[in-house]
């Protein structure tokens, strides 16, 4: 993983020179990169040269505070995600769910729910199928059955229900069994 690493910089250190400007989609796929493997050190370094090179500069692109919010959640370190997605002028779907999987992931229920809350309440986002499972364990964790029961109507107004993991989620919390669903399956009858 070092060399892979020690690759992915090196590229990412030539995306940057003053006569390249990297592209979003380039940015994007080391964020992703650095994200999976759960590397703080370079999405940090990644960030670094955003900055230096004036790439996060807010006429130069609107997409990219909200990757770098999104590739921070993704690799679990809470106080940057959230720092950035504070800063952000225009939040996305995707800077959304990741703060809501992370905050799930990480144990803190609450903040996923009011995440989720939040993202609703500013109707520039609508939640989707990647939202919602999260949500609804969020939901099932800390008991809160009339929400959950609000959640699941909302997944059914937006047709999202018809997602299987979505559904199966939706029906444990229903059934009083919060226990963690650990793999969707390919038929929707119980």
């Amino acid at each position: 993983m070092c060399l892979i690493s020690s690759v992915l910089l090196l590229i990412a250190s030539h995306l940057f020179t003053r006569t390249t400007v990297p592209t979003p989609a380039q940015v994007e796929s080391l964020l992703y990169t650095y994200a999976a493997s759960k590397s703080l050190t370079n999405i940090t370094k990644l960030h670094a040269r955003l900055i230096v090179s004036g790439f996060l500069a807010p006429w130069e692109s609107r997409y990219i505070p909200a990757l770098l919010a999104s590739g921070y959640a993704l690799s679990g370190h809470v106080p940057y995600a959230r720092q950035l997605f504070d800063g952000l002028h225009q939040r996305t779907k995707r800077a959304y769910n990741s703060m809501i999987k992370l905050y799930t992931e990480k144990g803190l229920m609450h903040n996923a729910v009011e995440m989720f809350v939040e993202m609703f309440k500013s109707g520039r986002t609508k939640p989707d199928r990647l939202t919602y499972p999260f949500v609804v364990k969020a939901c099932s964790a800390l008991s809160m059955s009339n929400f959950g029961l609000l959640v699941h109507g909302l997944i059914i107004s937006s047709g999202v229900d018809s997602n299987t993991f979505v559904g199966e989620r939706v029906q444990k919390q229903n059934s009083g069994n919060s226990a963690e669903i650990t793999r969707p399956t390919t038929s929707k009858s119980k």
